[in-house]
């Protein structure tokens, strides 16, 4: 009974492992494709702590080092396209440029900066392995909101990375010398046909073929936004994306090739490139193949070009720094301005309190001083007189 068992528990394995392998028959290996695909190009995201979350503001015009601060971002190409030198564009918005020590003369003369390195793409070896594409970091440095607020403020942040790339689409299509007869050869005209894309956030999601008449077949494929971003024409200069411009937004180039003469699309005239614009995010073409008159499978080669925008977004809180009314800084540790004669001002000054006069020199008249130090080493007094302090004496002591 125990051998009977076995047997028939080994019967089972051995299908089992014959249905798995009968199953890997119909899948396509990654080996046989022509791209690793993907619907992303570039890939964004701020540095921790690049910006800060907060930092302060600077009531005497001056950045301090507490006060200073960089915003970096990452960027990375996980597309199968290069990106060309100084072709990549970030800017930062949201921040007025001069109220952050941005400026001719300062650490950071521009929101604006472009890539001055080659971001190389996805790309793909012989066994259908990934080769990971380019990385690199944008920053702009020393950053410091310069002037005195009324209170806390948040800030809005947001880059635009701006870059041109394309992605590459091929499919098959059948060409039979006698399209009007339905006979079995080497592949077959109507239908649906795969077609492969190479990773970027515009792909082309479908291909199918009709019989055109006498030597003829049609050829139509959907153009689709997959991924984030907004897409722009690419004769409007190297990455340039100009947000709000209608007339250049949602435009794809689209070049097509067969490699076999008398290829024309719908509304191009005799051009095989044209700027087509993405109605909700895509757009149709239909292409005739004429001249069809032998039986073969042929390779239809699309490209599309565009410049491609996107955006990373944060906030920054900016907190006030209170002050003692003459623009000196009224936090524990921070020293006022001393006179010329008169005692030491070592030691953090304290709020004033006026005998009536006006301001004099370095202190107002009359004001005391309960926080200075003495010569002993301990805490006294002392008063304005002059426009300068007088020495500092110990509690219940006289200020001369």
């Amino acid at each position: 009974m125990r051998k009977e068992v076995c047997a028939v528990l080994l019967v089972v394995l051995v299908l089992a492992i014959a249905g798995c392998k009968g199953g890997d028959k119909g899948s396509v290996s990654s080996a046989s494709t022509p791209f690793i695909g993907g619907t992303e190009g570039v890939r964004v995201g701020f540095l921790e702590n690049a910006p800060p979350k907060e930092t302060l503001d600077n009531p005497t015009g001056k950045p301090a080092d507490n006060s200073e601060f960089d915003i970096a971002l990452r960027v990375e190409n996980v597309g199968e396209q290069d990106i060309p030198a100084n072709t990549l564009k970030t800017t930062i918005g949201g921040i007025y440029p001069s109220d952050f020590n941005v400026g001719v003369g300062k650490p950071t003369t521009s929101l604006e900066k472009q890539l001055p390195f080659k971001l190389d793409g996805v790309k793909k070896d012989p066994e259908g392995g990934k080769i990971t594409g380019g990385l690199d970091e944008v920053s702009f440095t020393r950053l410091a909101y310069i002037k005195s607020l009324e209170g806390n403020n948040e800030f809005p942040i947001q880059a635009d990375v701006c870059y041109p790339y394309k992605t590459r689409a091929v499919a098959d299509f059948c060409m039979r010398k006698d399209l009007t007869k339905a006979t079995s050869g080497v592949c077959d005209v109507k239908g649906s046909k795969p077609v492969f894309s190479s990773g970027g956030p515009v792909q082309v999601t479908s291909f199918e073929e009709a019989v055109g008449g006498t030597q003829k077949v049609i050829l139509k494929f959907k153009v689709k936004s997959s991924g984030a971003g907004t897409f722009y024409k690419t004769n409007t200069g190297a990455a340039a994306c100009n947000r709000g411009r209608f007339s250049e937004e949602d435009y794809v180039k689209v070049t097509v090739n067969s490699g076999v003469a008398g290829l024309t699309c719908s509304g191009w005239g005799a051009d095989l490139t044209k700027d087509v614009r993405l109605v909700n995010g895509e757009a149709s073409v239909t292409c005739i193949q004429s001249g069809v008159n032998l039986d073969a499978v042929q390779k239809f080669n699309i490209q599309l070009d565009y410049n491609h925008l996107i955006s990373a977004s944060t906030k920054l809180l900016v907190k006030h720094l209170p002050t003692d009314g003459t623009g000196a800084s009224g936090l524990s540790g921070s020293s006022s301005s001393s006179g010329s004669s008169g005692g030491s001002s070592s030691g953090s000054s304290s709020s004033s309190s006026s005998s009536g006069a006006g301001v004099q020199g370095a202190c107002t008249e009359g004001a005391l001083d309960d926080k200075c130090l003495t010569g002993a080493g301990g805490t006294g007094v002392r008063v304005c007189r002059s426009g300068a302090w007088s020495a500092c004496v110990s509690p219940g002591g006289t200020p001369n």
